[in-house]
């Protein structure tokens, strides 16, 4: 039996199906009476409280409270539990025994290295930023002059101290704050708050057109644009700003849906042949999905590869699995990467040279699931 509120999520079609195939009883609580589901409201409450403490314990702003709640979870799952004594959740769902010595107090002062290609010869080796989390093996590091958010390992902790927040900062916490991509800092994000516009100044001879402006809907929605042979679907809202601009970005880019590369017959041929590629290296085996669990789903990846002039060599089709929705330390421990580094190529060559080998190139065409 799975018991939930009376949530829509839970009372779709959808869902009701999903719970006959697996078995599954759906008992709903009463309307505001959170007491009936107390195995769930016990635990957000214990989270909340985690999270309540964890803030108020190195006077952090409320807006870090998605990061703190992610930390807490982290934590509880490598703690010891009551209902199964001397093991942790990790260790009971997977039989594998967390470590524990990289866990570092919350909203700690921490030095992150500063890599050589990152500095000049006077500039400091490390810069002081906020712990707020992991990743991994690795830490989420916070620095609040830049606002951004960068992942680490080469990390110095001072646990004793706090960042002193000052009453701008607690100023701009009340402000709704944002994840924003960030290509200047590998694997981080920018956060930020939007920015207050100053009241605007209307001439009189400017006044009606502005007028006119304002009274359109801010948001608008892009349905279709038809850019060459592609019909490119926009369902993401696009504000006034001037975003027409940057669909000249598109303009002989790849397809991203399925339903628009069918419709192009030199797409339709590159998946073709993927396809026909995949059944004769016997890639896979159709089998039964085990009780319990959820099958990895898939996703077509397009790409045009191109010639050193600039013209059209190939379109390229691959039919991937969407890796991104495996957990660690349930579906997989450890993952390898298939990719050669250039001090292994130099030290190959140089071998080669040295006994006079023969070197030979072999382009792995497909590789899915090897």
């Amino acid at each position: 039996m799975m018991r939930s509120d009376e949530g829509g999520e839970y009372k779709s079609n959808e869902f009701k199906r999903h719970c006959e195939e697996l078995g599954l009883q759906h008992n709903i609580t009463y309307p505001y009476k959170p007491q009936h589901n107390r195995v769930v409201e016990r635990n957000n409450k214990v989270i909340m409280d985690m999270t309540r403490s964890m803030l108020k314990a190195k006077g952090m702003p409320n807006y870090f409270w998605a990061e703190t709640v992610t930390c807490a979870v982290y934590l509880i799952n490598k703690s010891l539990s009551q209902s199964v004594p001397n093991t942790t959740s990790i260790d009971a769902c997977s039989g594998f025994k967390p470590n524990v010595q990289h866990l570092k107090i919350f909203g700690s002062i921490t030095y992150a290295h500063v890599p050589k290609v990152a500095r000049s010869k006077l500039d400091d080796k490390a810069m002081k930023i906020i712990f707020i989390g992991y990743k991994h093996v690795r830490y989420k590091l916070y620095n609040p002059m830049t606002k951004k958010v960068i992942v680490s390992r080469d990390v110095t902790f001072a646990e004793d101290e706090e960042w002193q927040w000052n009453a701008t900062t607690e100023m701009n916490s009340k402000k709704r704050y944002i994840y924003v991509l960030n290509d200047d800092v590998e694997d981080g994000v920018t956060l930020e708050a939007p920015a207050v516009q100053p009241e605007a100044v209307i001439q009189p001879e400017v006044a009606a057109p502005i007028a006119t402006i304002m009274e359109q809907p801010r948001r608008q929605k892009w349905q279709h644009v038809h850019l060459q042979d592609y019909e490119v679907n926009l369902d993401d809202e696009v504000d006034d700003n001037g975003e027409l601009v940057h669909f000249a970005f598109l303009v002989d880019s790849e397809p991203v849906r399925l339903a628009y590369a069918i419709q192009h017959p030199k797409w339709q041929e590159a998946m073709n042949e993927e396809l026909m590629a995949i059944q004769k290296n016997n890639t896979w085996q159709l089998t039964d999905l085990p009780k319990g669990h959820k099958a990895i789903d898939v996703k077509w990846v397009y790409k045009i590869k191109v010639k050193t002039n600039g013209e059209i060599d190939r379109y390229k089709a691959r039919l991937v699995a969407k890796g991104f929705e495996q957990r660690e330390g349930y579906d997989y421990e450890e993952i390898f990467s298939p990719v050669a580094q250039m001090e292994t190529m130099r030290l190959i060559i140089a071998l080669a040279t040295q006994r006079q080998w023969i070197i030979h190139q072999m382009d792995v065409k497909y590789v899915f699931l090897n």
